[in-house]
């Protein structure tokens, strides 16, 4: 056991692996002083370091070039600062993404942010990953709620950005450049977040439908003209392992939250629409079970892609992806957000991943791989997209971490 403030060192490096790849050396800082130290230790000595929490996301991008290092941030998982009447909190990256909701439900408050295996997953890989969940059409993404970050540098230099209050602010913004950065540009150690108070009512409505592109184009549809917190279209399997549904027939469940006499507004609109369903008060469970269908913690045995576009071709996209991913493919989707998932056999990543490519690229649509074993990610385009900006990247990279030490090779352009 190290003494206090100086980091664990941890001697089962083979579940720290990275698509395969064993770090030479682990590293779990209990303080903020550790961790700057073992960062620019590894940066002198030329080590490559890749920067983990909870691991439920960390199989995401290209294999690592190099990985020398794997630095667990888990440890640090403290509430810096909580703030219920300026509705802001500051905790330390290594906290859970439900120890967060769990401290603020207790002031009646919460993040109205979504993460797959929110019991594992850490605050420091949700701004990391930068992405909105189900709830993005009503809330927006991390963007949207950070307000302040204290990150280290590859040197092991301590940086801040924002702050702890909500205002406006001149300047560069750090917090949203770091988020979405994927751990390429510096430990995040703390981050802060606005919070709003919890819903004094929170109903479901689950709708069976035809299909699941039927469901998205409804979803879509009805999330126009209501206040809806959600509204995810699920195919057959992904309902069943969900709970909302029997295998039987794709759905759509939609989430509405509020002050009651507005959700009783919505209802009643809501079920003239969409007669023969009847709301249930919200189950967490079974919105989190939506939420993992993102990631498979530990399992890349299949592919999973992910499709970003506008929500103008949700229905193409839905229909190609299902005509070309084969008969065992899941697909759904948050249909308020244009968000589509598709989760397909390990040998049709290539095809479908380019064909949807080749097909879409002109109308805005971008396909990530987020899910491919090891062995194939090689040869596979993980990221897809155009050089438009990416110089651009690249001279952020270099100038935030000039060694190329954090993560190499695992982002956009191979940065």
């Amino acid at each position: 056991m190290s003494e206090p403030g100086e980091p664990d060192q941890v001697s089962d490096a083979a579940s720290y692996a990275v698509d395969g790849v064993v770090p030479a050396n682990v590293v779990r800082p209990t303080s903020v002083e550790a961790l700057s130290a073992a960062l620019g230790d590894a940066d002198a000595a030329g080590q490559a370091v890749v920067v983990q929490g909870g691991r439920t996301a960390v199989g995401i991008g290209n294999v690592p070039s190099r990985y020398g290092l794997a630095l667990d941030l888990s440890a640090l998982d403290q509430v810096v600062s909580l703030e219920p009447d300026d509705f802001t909190i500051t905790v330390e990256a290594g906290m859970r993404v439900s120890a967060l909701q769990l401290t603020l439900a207790a002031h009646g408050q919460f993040v109205p942010l979504d993460v797959a295996w929110a019991e594992q997953s850490t605050v420091g890989g949700l701004v990391a990953r930068g992405r909105g969940g189900m709830r993005r059409g009503r809330f927006g993404s991390v963007r949207d709620w950070l307000i302040g970050t204290s990150m280290v540098l590859a040197d092991g230099t301590s940086i801040k950005g924002g702050g702890r209050v909500v205002k406006n602010v001149s300047g560069f913004d750090l917090p949203k450049l770091f988020a979405g950065s994927f751990g390429t540009l510096g430990a995040i150690v703390q981050a802060t977040f606005k919070v709003q108070p919890m819903p004094a009512v929170d109903v479901t409505i689950v709708h069976p439908c035809p299909n699941v592109q039927g469901a998205a184009e409804l979803g879509l549809s009805l999330s126009r003209t209501r206040a809806l917190d959600a509204a995810v279209a699920l195919d057959p399997t992904s309902a069943s392992a969900t709970g909302l549904g029997d295998g039987s027939s794709a759905m759509l469940a939609l989430r509405v939250a509020g002050v009651l006499e507005a959700v009783e507004s919505e209802l009643t609109a809501l079920q003239d629409e969409i007669s023969g369903s009847t709301p249930k008060a919200s189950d967490p469970q079974a919105w989190q079970a939506i939420s993992n269908l993102e990631a498979s913690p530990g399992d890349n045995a299949r592919g999973l892609l992910r499709l970003g576009g506008p929500v103008s071709i949700q229905h193409e996209v839905y229909q190609a992806a299902l005509g070309a991913a084969g008969d065992d493919a899941r697909v759904w989707g948050y249909a308020d957000s244009g968000l589509v998932f598709v989760s397909l056999a390990a040998d049709a990543i290539a095809s479908v991943s380019t064909s949807l490519r080749e097909r879409f690229r002109p109308q805005g649509l971008s396909v990530i791989v987020d899910a491919a074993p090891p062995e194939l990610k090689a040869k596979l385009d993980i990221w897809g997209g155009s050089d438009e900006g990416l110089e651009i990247m690249r001279e952020i990279k270099r100038r935030f971490d000039p060694k190329a030490t954090l993560s190499p090779g695992r982002f956009v352009g191979e940065i």
